[in-house]
């Protein structure tokens, strides 16, 4: 199969782009080739190699970026005319749409992600010939378990609803235009198919069902054929009548009715919603959620940190404070604005998230539009992509750097081990947390259970243990009692033959002394079985404190069991005991670690000569920003606004001629792993 890349090569030679005569790879024929074709291939034979052409092509791009988005991206740049010529403007515009549609951003495949969908505006002069729409899905699928997975759409569409929303009279006034001015309620639709669907006209939806019908029926009737049917045609409608209700067929349907009906099919990124709804497909660009992410494999998903993207928990915050302010009349619909339509709103949810650390958004003068908010998305994306790219290069950097590091940086080094203690610290208490909060919910069920019935048997063994020893103490207490007892009586009887013990009679004093030996054997077993006793009395008032502490575990378990049972999602929002003493904890850790590597960057560089200190100047101020906004208790997107100029000056010295300072550059490149594991950890307090 020939290889999309070969076309994009072929198509950088210029002219008119066809197969080898092998029809292994791809070349351009250029202005001199276009020529030759024109004297001794004919016309027809033209179009014939256009045709396999561009055939193959779509083949390739399919294979790239599969079959709907090359579908669209075809359909869109040369329609119908497979026979058109394939030049460079052809491929490089079915290629930006396929991979529009497909999805844009290195953050498709990622666990955590946010996602621009894009319907474009289309214009023709001055006149609007399709509005087009913006809405952004935010989606975190870390979890392995479906029901806990979260998500929120914002994409703003006018609302049926009696809120009275303030508007700005003086444009609402404007001859021609001033109602789409005016503003109306408004609302965040349900979800991306709803979007789809309401991005073609009803119309269009009628016909698109009108056509799949037709087709379907007309197969079955050719099947109809075959099978030597009296009335293949009958029988075919027959099969397909409910499918035809409210399609606008007549009663009697013809052959050339649905024969003309059948040539309606989807065009562009038009697709089929469900059996009765088609809609059109968005162009996607992604970007990473800041934080703890993965990449979905065949295996699961591959942990990864996204150092550089969005703010998951301000565009939540953000996304539904914008629902709670349409109910209060506070923010509405107005097709025309810069605040209040759907390419503004969309715009704003990305800014919520920090979009501005990496591209500012430049605001319209009149109104937001889907195209612009499109641009701003796509020169986002790669801003994003970029930074964490150049953030991967440095970490790899300082790491293979760490072998030739002198002794001078072995402050630096145990500072590192220190980061990297708390680094797996940070994951093991998650990975707790995810249990305890049911986030792996069908697994933590059953572990649950078994933790339950854990807990049961050892409850149970501790009551039939302290019922064990209720019954053995008192028995024990009396054998001791007349153990002692008889002991004092021997001790007074022997105390007496010794008073009147003749010493010359030889066999009394024998048998005196055998007596005493015996009585000290008997004493010392008294003692033993007193401290068995005592250990079986300390044991039973340990058992009646312990049970109580056990009863109640199983109590809490036997309860959290029944919660998460019941109900998964509430049950996950519990907090694990100490959870915000443990994490302020660690942000001291880290804020000490940072100061730690700050003050060795700047030992460092004070002991450098003028030339290295100029060349780590930005260095240093990108260094002392940081710290600054650390010890401040910087969140998340201040955290990332100063981690940006960190790991864009560190990505340009590492190759630097001449070689930056090793010791300061791995003080800054560690400071980046710091600020990976800061970002985590802000992650971490808001999940």
């Amino acid at each position: 199969m020939v290889q999309l890349s070969s076309f994009l090569a072929a198509s950088v030679q210029g002219g008119r782009v066809q197969l080898d005569d092998a029809a292994q790879t791809a070349q351009g024929r250029g202005v001199f080739g276009r020529l030759k074709d024109r004297i001794v291939m004919g016309s027809d034979q033209i179009k014939e190699s256009n045709l396999k052409a561009n055939m193959v092509f779509a083949q390739a791009l399919a294979g790239e970026y599969g079959h709907k988005a090359a579908a669209a991206a075809v359909d869109r740049v040369i329609g119908r005319d497979y026979t058109a010529t394939l030049d460079k403007a052809k491929i490089d515009k079915m290629v930006s749409v396929a991979h529009g549609l497909s999805g844009m951003g290195k953050a498709r495949d990622q666990a955590r992600n946010v996602c621009l969908n894009s319907w474009p505006m289309v214009t023709s002069g001055l006149s609007v010939v399709r509005s087009g729409h913006s809405a952004v899905a935010i989606a975190n699928t870390l979890s392995p378990n479906a029901w806990s997975h979260g998500k929120a759409y914002v994409s703003w569409w006018p609302a049926k609803s009696d809120v009275q929303v303030a508007h700005n009279r003086l444009l609402a006034s404007l001859p021609g235009v001033g109602r789409h001015f005016a503003a109306r309620p408004g609302m965040s639709a349900a979800g991306y198919d709803s979007d789809r669907g309401d991005e073609i006209s009803k119309d269009t939806n009628r016909n698109l069902q009108r056509g799949q019908v037709a087709r379907d029926i007309l197969r079955a009737a050719d099947g109809f054929t075959h099978d030597r049917k009296s009335d293949p045609l009958g029988a075919a409608l027959q099969a397909h009548a409910e499918a035809l209700d409210g399609l606008g067929f007549g009663e009697d349907v013809t052959r050339e009715e649905l024969q003309a009906a059948a040539g309606f099919f989807p065009r562009d990124s038009q697709e089929r919603v469900s059996d009765r709804t088609w809609g059109a497909g968005a162009e996607k660009i992604f970007f990473p959620l800041a934080g703890r992410n993965g990449e979905h494999g065949n295996d699961g998903v591959s942990p990864r940190t996204s150092l550089f993207g969005l703010a998951e928990h301000d565009m939540l915050a953000d996304a539904n404070q914008l629902k709670s302010d349409a109910a209060q009349g506070r923010i509405g619909y107005s097709m025309f604005s810069t605040t209040q339509n759907c390419a503004a709103v969309a715009a704003r949810s990305l800014q919520a998230g920090g979009s501005n650390i990496y591209v500012p958004f430049e605001a319209s003068w009149i109104s937001e539009d889907p195209n612009k908010t499109y641009d701003y998305a796509r020169e986002l994306q790669g801003a994003i992509d970029l930074l964490n790219e150049q953030a991967g290069s440095v970490k790899a950097h300082c790491a293979s750097a760490w072998s030739k590091a002198p002794a001078e940086a072995d402050t630096i080094a145990q500072l590192r081990v220190a980061l990297h203690a708390r680094a797996h610290d940070l994951d093991a208490y998650d990975q707790t947390r995810q249990q305890a909060q049911g986030t792996a919910a069908d697994q933590r069920i059953r572990g649950l259970g078994a933790d339950v019935g854990h807990a049961r048997d050892k409850l149970q063994k501790a009551e039939r243990e302290l019922k064990g020893l209720e019954n053995t103490i008192p028995a024990m207490e009396k054998e001791v009692a007349a153990r002692s007892d008889r002991i004092d009586r021997a001790a007074a009887s022997l105390e007496a033959r010794a008073e009147n013990l003749n010493p010359e009679n030889t066999k009394e004093v024998v048998k005196l002394k055998a007596d005493r030996d015996s009585h000290d054997k008997n004493v010392n077993a008294l003692n033993r079985r007193r401290e068995e006793l005592s250990a079986q009395v300390g044991r039973k008032a340990r058992l009646e404190q312990r049970i109580p502490a056990l009863r109640d575990e199983h109590e809490a378990l036997s309860g959290l069991l029944n919660d998460r049972t019941a109900f998964p999602v509430e049950a996950a929002q519990l907090k694990l005991p100490g959870e915000e003493g443990y994490y302020a904890a660690q942000r001291r850790g880290l804020q000490s670690c940072v100061d730690g590597l700050a003050q060795q960057f700047d030992a460092r560089l004070q002991g450098l000569d003028a030339r290295q200190q100029r060349q780590l100047a930005p260095l240093s101020g990108a260094v002392a920003d940081l710290r600054a906004a650390v010890d401040a208790g910087a969140g998340m997107q201040a955290l990332m606004s100063k981690a940006k100029p960190l790991v864009e000056t560190l990505h340009a010295l590492k190759d630097a001629a001449p070689a930056a300072d090793l010791v300061a550059m791995l003080a800054a490149g560690t400071l980046v792993e710091a600020c990976e594991v800061l970002v985590t950890l802000d992650q971490d307090q808001h999940a």
